[in-house]
C-alpha cells in the first residue's frame, strides 16, 4: 500500500499536484482580495458617508454656535446698553443732588455766622433794654417830680377856674340888677 501511493507521483502529477494548489491558493487569494477591495470599497463609502455627515455636522454646529454667539452678543450688547442707562440715571441723581448741596451751600448762611449775627443781635437787645430801663427810671423820677409841681399846677387851675367862675357870676348878677332897675 505504501508502494502504491508512492508509485503514483510522478514528477509531472506532481507538477500537476502543486500547479493545482498553488491555482487553488491563488484564486483564494483573488477571492479574498477581492472581498478584502469590496470591504475597502464599502469602509471608503461609509467613510466617505461618515466625513460628509461629520462635515454636515461640524458645518451645522458651527452655525449653531455662530448663532449662539450672535445671541450672547446682542443679549450682552442689550445688558450693556441697559447697565449705562441705570448708570447715567444714577449719575443724574447724583449730579443732581451734588448742585442741590452747592445750591444751599450758596444760598445758606454758614452757621458760625449765624451764631455771629445772633449774638450781635442779643448784645443790641441787651443794650437797648438797658437803655429803655435807664429811660424808664429817669421818666419815673421824672414824673414823680412833676407829681408835686402837676397837683399844684391843677390845683392853681382849679382857683383860676373857681375865681372866674365866680367873677362871671358876680357880673351876671350885676347885669341882672341892672337891667332890673333899668326896667
Amino acid at each position: 500500500m505504501g508502494q502504491s501511493t508512492e508509485s503514483q507521483w510522478t514528477i509531472e502529477t506532481l507538477k500537476e499536484y502543486l500547479l493545482r494548489l498553488v491555482e487553488e491558493h491563488d484564486q483564494r487569494h483573488l477571492r479574498a482580495e477581492a472581498q478584502v477591495e469590496q470591504l475597502r470599497q464599502t469602509q471608503m463609502e461609509l467613510l466617505r458617508v461618515s466625513i460628509v455627515d461629520v462635515k454636515e455636522a461640524a458645518v451645522l454646529a458651527l452655525e449653531n454656535s455662530r448663532n449662539a454667539t450672535a445671541f450672547a452678543l446682542a443679549s450682552a450688547k442689550e445688558a450693556v446698553t441697559k447697565a449705562e442707562v441705570a448708570n447715567e440715571k444714577r449719575f443724574d441723581s447724583v449730579n443732581e443732588f451734588r448742585n442741590t448741596l452747592a445750591d444751599q451751600q450758596r444760598a445758606l448762611i454758614p452757621r458760625a455766622e449765624v451764631e455771629l449775627l445772633v449774638k450781635s443781635v442779643d448784645d443790641k437787645l441787651t443794650a437797648q433794654a438797658a437803655l429803655i430801663e435807664h429811660q424808664n427810671s429817669r421818666i419815673i423820677s421824672i414824673a414823680s417830680g412833676q407829681t408835686g409841681r402837676l397837683a399844684g399846677t391843677m390845683q392853681g387851675w382849679g382857683y383860676a377856674v373857681g375865681v372866674v367862675g365866680l367873677a362871671i357870676s358876680i357880673i351876671s348878677v350885676a347885669v341882672l340888677v341892672l337891667a332890673h332897675i333899668a326896667k
